[in-house]
């Protein structure tokens, strides 16, 4: 194992890993995508600002014609001015109302204007609508639940499907190489190539460390039990950086460093877990009952950390995480192909450097032990 940890080779592949998701991943540049609308006169609409959720909202009523001012990000109105189509879609009907005109100011700015008449028998009396936006260069991109739709008297729904429009798209993909733009993540999406991978780093040297353990309590070797330590000694390093990673995120699109959330519960739980560990290493002053107590006591907290960041975040309600108590995962909403291109040689990367840190952390211990003894 120590030759292996001396071998070059391994730690170029490491730096290129992490040179390359740390400028793949900040100089490529967002997606186009919708920060937000508003109307054109305010006593017609009722805006939903799912960016600024407290902001004043006003009422909508039904007229023939009604304007909104669309505003992008990232995008190029102007340069494609003329293939610039705006629609939205009716909650989860499927049905789309189309503009009836759209009229660019510049490249992030719009105005599009609509007749809900033509809609107005076939909504219930609240309806969300996706604003959608499309061009030749930037391709499709969404807000949903754009705005609410509001009127006094509840209409039938569907009662006159001739009203539904269709929309013909050149390309839904943008022409040059983006991320993707999503609510309220907008440009901090870029994170999933830090806090992700430093957790999947941390799990993958526990287990490492679990195995040193197991491999320890069969043969009672020393080094394994060393390398065990220092192990999860690093995980706890990545642990760390996840945590501070992830509260840096959660405060620009939750609002908070930290929330009440399972996942988040979870995690720091699992990390106090370790913590004893090394209290528990260092109340021993023999090495053999030390090494044998540490061990034991890593086996089981490595099956309770999964319990509390794994198995009971899944089985709550009401979390914001994404992947936990019915929120989708990266894998199924924001982490496209794009994306996956820099993902995995992040995750790859990370955890190489975990397992180089590791390295350093045990050849110092054995030549530490060594001067030890020849003093």
């Amino acid at each position: 194992m120590i030759s292996l940890f001396k071998a070059g080779w391994w730690k170029f592949v490491c730096v290129t890993l992490l040179l390359y998701t740390i400028i793949m991943g900040l100089i490529i540049p967002l997606g186009p995508g919708i920060t937000s609308i508003s109307p054109e006169s305010e006593k017609y609409l009722r805006v939903e600002n799912i960016l600024a959720p407290n902001d004043t909202q006003v009422e909508f009523k039904i007229k023939n014609e009604t304007v909104i001012n669309l505003t992008g990000y990232n995008t190029r109105f102007k340069q494609a001015e003329n293939s610039v189509q705006v629609w939205m879609e009716v909650g989860m009907t499927g049905m789309l109302v189309c503009s009836k005109k759209v009229q660019v100011i510049d490249d992030t700015h719009l105005k599009a204007t609509f007749d809900f008449n033509t809609v107005a028998d076939q909504i219930y009396n609240t309806t969300l609508f996706h604003v959608l936006v499309n061009d030749d260069l930037d391709g499709t991109f969404i807000l949903r639940s754009g705005f609410t739709l509001y009127h006094d008297e509840i209409k039938q729904k569907l009662s006159h499907p001739e009203n539904i429009c269709s929309v013909e798209v050149n390309s839904n993909e943008s022409e040059s190489m983006t991320y993707p733009n999503r609510d309220i993540l907008i440009e901090t999406i870029r994170n999933v190539y830090f806090h992700v991978p430093m957790w999947f780093a941390m799990t993958l040297i526990l287990i490492f460390a679990v195995v040193y353990n197991i491999i320890y309590l069969r043969n009672g070797n020393m080094m394994n039990d060393l390398i065990a330590s220092q192990a999860i000694l690093t995980a706890i390093v990545f642990g760390v950086a996840g945590m501070i990673t992830g509260m840096v995120w959660a405060k620009f699109t939750w609002g908070a460093f930290w929330t009440n959330d399972p996942r988040l519960t979870g995690a720091l739980i699992g990390m106090l877990i370790y913590l004893a560990y090394f209290i528990l290493r260092g109340s021993f002053n023999d090495e053999i009952r030390r090494a044998r107590v540490s061990s034991v006591y890593s086996i089981f907290a490595f099956v309770m950390f999964i319990v509390f960041v794994g198995v009971l975040p899944r089985m709550s309600e009401g979390t914001l995480h994404p992947g936990v108590g019915g929120n989708p995962a990266f894998s199924q909403y924001d982490l496209d192909d794009r994306m996956k291109l820099v993902f995995y040689p992040a995750v790859i990367g990370w955890t190489m450097l975990g397992f180089w840190i590791i390295s350093l952390h045990v050849r110092y211990k054995i030549k530490k032990n060594e001067t030890d003894e020849m003093e």
